[in-house]
């Protein structure tokens, strides 16, 4: 998050609650993701949930947003049906930056991304303003979902 700069940064989210206890914003629950697209009018269906656990790929599914799993951290590890496989985080976002916006009907077509923050370890959300911007011009920021 440092080398995206605080100033590009909207809100981050966190799930207060231990594990074990029910919790709608605990993973793969989407609580956190339908928070942060309500609050910053993201477009879930443009947006990518990036994570190495299966539970990150089931919360991006759930919230709408496609899923890319990254096979560093436990993700090699991980029995999950990912949109997209990338060898880490790194290219997870360049698969989005490069390709992601305009391979299929669904993406954008402009390349641009509205948001890429990194929460714990290789979890990522990449979200889209409905408006194709953000407030300040900058990088959106979703949910930092962990």
């Amino acid at each position: 998050m440092r080398q995206i700069g605080a100033a590009r940064i909207d809100a981050t989210y966190f799930c207060p609650d231990p594990p074990g206890v029910p919790s709608t914003r605990r993973k793969p629950e989407p609580g956190m993701v339908l928070e942060a697209a309500a609050a910053y009018d993201i477009d879930l269906a443009r947006s990518y949930f990036i994570g190495d656990k299966s539970a990150d790929i089931a919360c991006g599914q759930r919230a709408g947003t496609r899923t890319i799993l990254v096979l560093t951290g436990y993700g090699a590890e991980q029995d999950c049906h990912p949109d997209f496989t990338a060898h880490d985080v790194v290219q997870a976002v360049e698969m989005v930056a490069q390709h992601g916006f305009h391979k299929s009907p669904r993406k954008r077509t402009d390349g641009g991304i509205q948001a890429a923050v990194r929460g714990q370890g290789e979890d990522l959300a990449v979200c889209s303003r409905k408006s194709g911007r953000s407030r300040n011009g900058s990088l959106r920021k979703p949910a930092s979902v962990q």
